[in-house]
């Protein structure tokens, strides 16, 4: 993911977080299914993994998902994922209807504070792309849509992994926390999500080395934590798209900008235009 991350940031130039790709959407929903089967240890969550992942597929090569990652055009390999997709759900509903006592426990245990949000999290990003699955090349889902609801959720799953620090140790985090969004607030940083991240980041990472699990689950852990962090700061500043010519200046997202220079480079990608070098003025 890392790498992919760099590529997607230098080589393919899109920066920031996915923006919501419906392909990369369709790969994340059984990522989150996994992650409620490893917390919650349910029959119910790896079946829906492995329903989702058939889902995904089947959109994705089938056409109906549109994106530059998605196969467009194969309706013979999404005719037959489809019938997998269908065989594979029918065998689901035989096993939860007739199973044995080892498989009857499916996800009705108490609700936790992780399957919750992991649960909202997967119906929210499922309705999401469902959604555009259904309307097809004709119907995307805005940004807005997922972050409305999954960026709240993310804060606190952050707080969901502060609670495995002791008190003292919590309470000294919490205090960093928000000596550091007070300091982003005094610096310009006023987005009320960066400084919810920086309050409870540090209480997450504390909680996250006190947490038992070995060091698997603290690799995991402290990952969450850089990824909310980075997902929630690529949304705090703005944005704007303007056309230049060689020597044009303009105001835009509050920056003064000129076009020094723009060097093409042959390639035989469609989608590659070259680089150019950009000289930014005051704010």
């Amino acid at each position: 993911m890392v790498l992919g991350s760099r590529w997607a940031h230098r080589e393919v130039g899109w920066g920031g977080v996915w923006a919501w790709d419906p392909v990369e959407d369709a790969a994340l929903l059984p990522w989150l299914a996994l992650t409620g089967g490893i917390h919650r240890r349910s029959p119910g969550w790896w079946a829906g993994a492995g329903l989702l992942a058939f889902a995904g597929t089947w959109a994705t090569r089938s056409g109906r998902l549109v994106s530059v990652h998605a196969f467009s055009g194969q309706g013979a390999v999404g005719t037959g994922l489809g019938l997998a997709l269908v065989a594979f759900t029918v065998g689901v509903a035989v096993v939860a209807a007739t199973g044995s006592a080892r498989l009857r426990p499916w996800g009705l245990r108490p609700p936790s504070p992780v399957g919750l949000i992991v649960g909202a999290t997967t119906a929210w990003v499922g309705i999401g792309t469902a959604w555009a699955a259904i309307g097809g090349a004709d119907r995307t889902v805005a940004a807005g849509f997922y972050t409305a609801l999954v960026g709240p959720l993310a804060v606190a799953a952050l707080a969901v992994l502060a609670r495995g620090a002791p008190r003292p140790q919590l309470a000294a985090a919490v205090v960093a926390g928000t000596a550091m969004a007070a300091a982003l607030a005094l610096g310009g940083w006023r987005s009320p999500g960066i400084l919810a991240v920086a309050v409870v980041a540090p209480a997450a990472v504390v909680g996250s080395v006190r947490r038992p699990g070995g060091p698997g689950a603290l690799l995991g852990h402290l990952g969450l934590v850089l990824l909310v962090a980075g997902a929630v700061a690529t949304t705090a500043g703005r944005a704007g798209t303007a056309r230049l010519a060689v020597g044009d200046q303009r105001r835009v997202a509050g920056l003064d900008v000129r076009l020094a220079q723009a060097d093409l480079a042959p390639t035989d990608r469609p989608a590659s235009v070259g680089s150019a070098s950009v000289v930014r003025g005051r704010r």
